[in-house]
């Protein structure tokens, strides 16, 4: 049988001071840091018209930028809009969507029922109607006008 031999560590000698080495790696490390910093500041790759700003520019929220493309917009000839009442009367979305409405002067847009009823006031030409999916995925707008435009009116009745 061989015996193992053991050595004890060699703590009773100095250890070396530190070198260039480490302070280089350690000056380099800092500069990308500082690199990636700044470029993450100044919206690298993210311009005017990049992928992650949305309408007038703003910044879109995260989960809409991983959710891909967007949606196709919403059928303007299923969706009814009284202009008397001023109420949009929705048809059903499937995999659990969510009709919004984004009203000019809104900073965000609100959530909408099967009904919505716009406040008086509120322009049928900058009132913007799209919805939403489970995941950030969003549809593109049509304006209520639009949507009022494409419901065509058959005249009904006796004489016509």
């Amino acid at each position: 049988m061989t015996v193992l031999r053991m050595t004890r560590p060699d703590t009773d000698r100095p250890r070396p001071a530190r070198g260039w080495g480490r302070r280089i790696g350690s000056a380099c490390a800092t500069v990308a840091f500082g690199v990636s910093v700044l470029a993450g500041l100044s919206g690298c790759g993210s311009g005017h018209e990049g992928a992650a700003t949305g309408p007038n520019g703003r910044p879109l929220p995260v989960e809409q930028i991983a959710a891909g493309p967007t949606l196709p917009a919403p059928d303007p000839e299923r969706i009814e809009y009284n202009p008397d009442t001023r109420t949009l009367s929705f048809y059903e979305l499937p995999n659990s969507g969510r009709w919004m409405i984004h009203r000019s002067g809104e900073p965000l847009a609100v959530p909408a029922g099967p009904e919505h009823r716009l406040p008086d006031g509120a322009s049928v030409d900058k009132s913007y109607v799209y919805y939403v999916r489970p995941g950030g995925q969003s549809s593109h707008t049509v304006t209520v006008r639009t949507i009022q435009n494409s419901r065509t009116v058959y005249p009904s009745g006796p004489g016509h």
